[in-house]
């Protein structure tokens, strides 16, 4: 009997070390401070000191075609994934438009904005179809209100 209550408690004991820990943060973020510009790509995650995040989830290239004529030229439509206590949401940005409504985050806001595309700074290729979101770099800035 005292083989088995032994055999019973290694078990115990070996099935409580193989249980996965779900109380630690496995995300892979970029620590970042707010007031200070940071740079983000695609599917990227940034985490600000207060637990909010940023993950630039989306881009959208919606310029004219090429060899059409357009009454708008059209422009990339950016989206972030937000999460703020602990609530999650999503933002879309006009790349153009981010001035006029810079709010990100509750009481937060986006001081500055500007993209590169490979190694040129907002210029983006001539046609759409040419366009591979995964060459943008956003560089950005966000403070609190």
């Amino acid at each position: 009997m005292k083989n088995f209550n032994a055999l019973i408690f290694l078990a115990i004991i070996l099935y409580s070390c193989g249980k996965e820990d779900t109380t630690t943060n496995t995300r892979d973020c970029i620590n970042v401070e707010y007031n200070l510009g940071f740079q983000i790509q695609l599917g990227e995650e940034v985490c600000f000191p207060d637990g909010n995040t940023l993950t630039f989830s989306n881009i959208e290239h919606q310029f004219c075609p090429c060899m059409v004529l357009c009454d708008w030229e059209g422009g990339l439509f950016i989206t972030f994934s937000t999460l703020l206590n602990n609530n999650s949401g999503e933002k879309k940005f006009f790349h153009s438009k981010i001035e006029n409504d810079r709010s990100v985050f509750e009481n937060h806001i986006i001081d500055s904005f500007s993209f590169t595309y490979g190694t040129k700074i907002e210029e983006l290729p001539a046609c759409p179809e040419d366009f591979e979101p995964e060459k943008i770099t956003l560089t950005i800035s966000i403070s609190p209100i």
